[in-house]
């Protein structure tokens, strides 16, 4: 299936000592901030930044991934010199467990309440007003985890992901294979994406898009969705008028 891409962008291994941050958000000189959740996160330029990745890239320091996977794939192994931080969404965050490696307690980072638990695997943290989960693994896994705070305007947003559906309502329902426009409502730059059998999906900015199907002499109600950054969105289908 074909898309257009606007913007683009394992298991915990052992973590670093376990420290509370400043109270106030510092970003290291020449580390850039990332934002997701409302919530953003810096890291240094050398490592890689993946929104929705599966593995991480072993020639990078280290690797940051923003939001949940849709695929399940069987990543190589690393050595113990390379980090790896995860942070997604869950609209229930579980607390997380020891593991066997320690107890749950409070923290403050940067203005945030955090729940934090050291495992023999690495660090997790849940922030629970942001319904977020950080996982950290590697030698610099927590300096990274350290510069959580809430998001600022210098922060690069990352990319959402939208799904959707077209369908010619005539005698019956049959999927459209075509296109849709798409355009960016604070922006006004449109363009397209293309429609097999009734389905495509886009990745984009954050904002707010409307959505305008074309099917022959049709009309197609126009749907507008909110993309946000490292979730998975599904707008309402597109439903086109036919004879």
């Amino acid at each position: 299936m074909l898309a257009v891409v606007f913007f683009t962008a394992g298991p915990l291994r052992h973590a670093g000592p376990s420290a509370t941050p400043a109270a106030a958000s510092s970003i290291p000189s020449g580390w850039i901030a990332h934002s997701a959740y409302g919530l953003q996160i810096a890291t240094p330029k050398a490592w890689s930044v993946q929104v929705f990745g599966q593995c991480p890239d072993g020639s990078k320091p280290g690797t940051l991934f923003i939001g949940t996977s849709q695929f399940v794939d069987n990543c190589p192994s690393y050595g113990s010199d390379t980090s790896q931080v995860d942070m997604f969404r869950s609209s229930t965050p579980a607390a997380p467990s020891g593991g066997g490696g320690g107890g749950t307690h409070e923290i403050r980072v940067h203005r945030l309440s955090v729940m934090s638990t050291k495992t023999y695997a690495g660090q997790i943290w849940v922030i629970p007003s942001k319904q977020v989960t950080l996982s950290g693994s590697g030698p610099k896994a927590l300096s990274i985890m350290g510069t959580l705070a809430p998001a600022t305007l210098h922060a690069v947003p990352a990319i959402g992901k939208v799904t959707g559906s077209e369908y010619l309502e005539a005698t019956i329902q049959v999927p459209v294979t075509g296109q849709v426009k798409l355009t960016l409502s604070t922006s006004g730059k449109t363009t397209s994406v293309d429609v097999i059998d009734g389905q495509f999906w886009f990745l984009g900015r954050p904002g707010r898009y409307a959505l305008v199907g074309h099917d022959g002499n049709a009309s197609c109600s126009p749907v507008t969705v909110v993309l946000r950054s490292g979730e998975n969105t599904n707008a309402a289908p597109i439903h086109c008028q036919g004879a």
